[in-house]
């Protein structure tokens, strides 16, 4: 493999560079962010930094993650992560939170979410089923490739089957309600405090965040 020296307006052999370990400072969306030991090409006769790609994306990647990291960002890995558990599609994840499939397709390989679309995604963090029926209620139902479809109508059944097997325990001044209900579909470590209406002769139940 060669390199391009730019100084020297020509190209070398690998054997005449080296990669070291440096610091770097950039500008994210204004801000500076350092990051520490990345990984830099140089030429050995006179220590000019010399392109190479696959180091550039790395730096590129590690910056990024250090901003993700700051500003509380879902990044790269964990929204595939999300949509992968939740098991839909780009199209179908991006209809799902009301964003674009280009949106989601950038995410997904490195570049950084807005602040409001990281919020929409770090919603579905636990992969909470309450939280995708809701989501899933008011978006655009007639997008879904047959296969999404298939899978959210299993997340909303999930939800279905859990609030049929509320149990009210009637006291003289109040009414208490026994349930069980499957870990997944609650938020993780942590308690869950449910509002309670009743619709008829239908009780719903919805996690208050």
């Amino acid at each position: 493999m060669t390199y391009y020296i730019e100084s020297l307006d020509t190209v070398v052999p690998e054997s005449d560079t080296e990669v070291v370990l440096v610091d770097v400072t950039t500008k994210v969306r204004g801000e500076e962010v350092t990051v520490t030991n990345v990984a830099e090409r140089r030429y050995q006769k006179t220590g000019e930094v010399v392109f190479d790609q696959k180091l550039d994306d790395e730096r590129l990647e590690a910056v990024y993650r250090a901003y993700a990291k700051v500003h509380h960002l879902v990044y790269q890995d964990e929204i595939k992560l999300i949509r992968h558990e939740i098991g839909i599609s780009q199209r179908g994840f991006a209809t799902l939170l009301g964003l674009s499939r280009a949106s989601i397709e950038q995410y997904e390989t490195g570049n950084l979410p807005t602040t409001s679309a990281s919020r929409r995604i770090a919603m579905l963090r636990n992969v909470n089923a309450f939280i995708i029926d809701q989501l899933f209620a008011v978006s655009d139902q007639t997008v879904y490739s047959r296969q999404d479809l298939r899978v959210l109508m299993q997340w909303h059944n999930q939800v279905q089957l859990a609030v049929e097997r509320v149990r009210p325990v009637r006291h003289a001044d109040k009414i208490d309600f026994d349930f069980e209900m499957p870990a997944s579909m609650l938020p993780h470590g942590a308690e869950t405090t449910f509002e309670v209406k009743t619709d008829g002769n239908q009780i719903i139940l919805r996690p208050i965040q």
